[in-house]
């Protein structure tokens, strides 16, 4: 069971808001296209969906054996493109705080 949230702006950061799931296919959400996957499928990644026929998109975080966490519905460009930073540095730094983890006691000789 995944998550929902709408994306909104509050001031120039981004604000997750509890919104109830909709009964989306996650694995293909109607509408939308899917533009990049960002992150590590071993680890945590994060599908990015582009709506069709308008402004807006789903993220939609994955963990290692596929299962949707959750999902942020963005409902303009300017919410889509903040969530797609929001999303990438989110997974950029599950991957560098794993390799850090993963690495802890060998030598950088």
């Amino acid at each position: 069971m995944s998550e929902s949230y709408t994306l909104e702006m509050a001031g120039s950061a981004l604000d997750f808001l509890p919104c109830p799931a909709d009964g989306t296919d996650l694995a293909r959400p109607a509408g939308h296209e899917l533009v990049a996957r960002l992150g590590d499928p071993e680890l945590i990644h994060c599908a990015v969906w582009r709506q069709v026929d308008g402004p807006g998109g789903l993220f939609v975080l994955h963990d290692r054996d596929g299962a949707a966490l959750l999902v942020a519905k963005a409902g303009n460009a300017l919410l889509w493109a903040h969530g797609l930073a929001h999303f990438g540095r989110l997974v950029a730094e599950a991957r560098y705080g794993a390799d850090i983890y993963e690495n802890v006691g060998e030598d950088d000789a």
